[in-house]
């Protein structure tokens, strides 16, 4: 009789997360890499942080027109900023794509404040002038 409640249960339970998937269905959304729009190479780039830890970290990755992996890395930071570790992240894609030869090429992030400041449409952050 336990068995049987148990196994009640655990329908009730999976009946209810599915409904909860169907809920909230269009909160999830995909996240893909896309082209870039002028058929250039393309630098993603990432910094982050634990807070609760100081150690921030940081990564890029190039690809080619088709989405073709050319390089990839990652690198610990220590006890840096999320706007450094960014900047960095940024800084070493850049010298690994000219390192490569790559002259035309996309660049994306998701940190505005650093986007912003490549643009030139806002003035550095003086903890980011050497490295923008």
């Amino acid at each position: 009789m336990a068995i049987s409640l148990l196994n009640q249960l655990y329908g009730f339970i999976m009946v209810m997360i599915i409904w909860i998937i169907l809920k909230l269905k269009h909160l999830i959304r995909s996240i893909t890499w896309d082209a870039s729009p002028f058929q250039w190479m393309k630098l993603n780039f990432d910094g982050s942080r634990k807070h609760n830890q100081k150690k921030a970290t940081g990564g890029f990755v190039i690809r080619d027109e088709c989405g073709k992996v050319l390089v990839v890395a990652s690198f610990n930071l220590g006890n840096a900023s999320i706007l450094v570790a960014e900047c960095i992240a940024l800084r070493n894609g850049l010298i690994k794509a000219s390192q490569k030869g790559i002259r035309h090429l996309h660049i994306e992030g998701d940190f505005k404040l650093v986007i912003d400041a490549i643009c030139g449409t806002i003035r550095h952050y003086w903890c980011i002038d050497n490295l923008v």
